[in-house]
């Protein structure tokens, strides 16, 4: 299982940034929480349409749930096409959300 996460900084203990596709930075984990890689997001000053890109975006890397604040209806929609599923985690930290994803897996 891929796991990527919308973060504040490009660490396991960064918080979970406020906008899903705003964050400036998205990193990769596997199961086990090891951080495989990191994104710095290029959508941050795109105008409308940013979490339907993030979505695609994050497609790529063949990502399986990714961890948010919140999500709105156009990333919703994309991240279905997508077949990712989504776990919100606003306010905690990186290493929070991922007690919560194992928690739900």
């Amino acid at each position: 299982m891929r796991i990527a996460a919308a973060v504040n900084e490009p660490s396991l203990t960064s918080s979970i940034a406020e906008r899903f596709a705003r964050a400036p930075y998205f990193v990769i984990l596997d199961e086990e929480g090891t951080l495989l890689e990191t994104i710095q997001n290029p959508l941050l000053e795109q105008g409308h349409g940013a979490g339907g890109a993030a979505a695609r975006l994050l497609s790529k890397y063949n990502i399986d749930i990714v961890i948010v604040p919140h999500v709105g209806p156009n990333a919703e929609n994309a991240l279905k096409l997508a077949g990712i599923k989504y776990i919100k985690a606003e306010g905690l930290t990186l290493k929070e959300a991922l007690i919560r994803v194992k928690e739900l897996s």
